[in-house]
């Protein structure tokens, strides 16, 4: 998956497997930490287990994007 403007690594966490609980294991997954901002485009590999109840929430029309700032 990609990071789109505003999203944080923790947006991308739940956008993707719908559980804030895979944080650190795709954090190491993909070398990052969970507090490191993301650059538009960067590509993150999803890894956990996925709550698909929750991750079906997040749409490509209705993505969370908690990084947003004025």
């Amino acid at each position: 998956m990609k990071a789109k403007q505003g999203q944080s690594f923790c947006d991308l966490v739940i956008q993707e497997t719908g559980d804030i609980g895979n944080a650190f294991a795709m954090a190491l997954q993909n070398g990052l930490s969970i507090t490191d901002s993301l650059t538009i485009g960067q590509e993150i590999i999803p890894a956990g287990k996925e709550n698909k109840s929750i991750s079906e929430i997040w749409s490509e029309n209705n993505l969370p994007a908690t990084a947003i700032t004025n």
